[in-house]
């Protein structure tokens, strides 16, 4: 094989592992009920956490993703990691 070829084949194995790994909704309902968790513990044993998680629009672009509530980003996604912004 020419290198070429193996440089096209890893390309696209590396743009298909990145769609793959774009987190789904659930993951992000899953960060924000740990976010809760351990900013305050009470409302997590509630379940604040959880409601919470319902609360959001989940928005995507295939390698990316993040979820809003109000009109405000409240977490982003790539690469199978979610991450949530310091605001919330």
């Amino acid at each position: 094989m020419g290198r070429g070829l193996i440089a096209a084949l890893a390309g696209a194995v590396v743009t298909a592992a990145v769609f793959l790994l774009n987190p789904d909704v659930d993951a992000y309902r899953e960060a924000i009920k740990a976010q809760t968790a351990v900013d305050n513990p009470l409302a997590a044993a509630i379940g604040l956490g959880t409601l919470k998680g319902l609360a959001i629009e989940y928005h995507s672009i295939g390698v990316a993703s993040w979820t809003t509530r109000e009109n405000e980003v409240i977490t982003w996604g790539a690469l199978g990691n979610v991450w949530i912004n310091s605001k919330e």
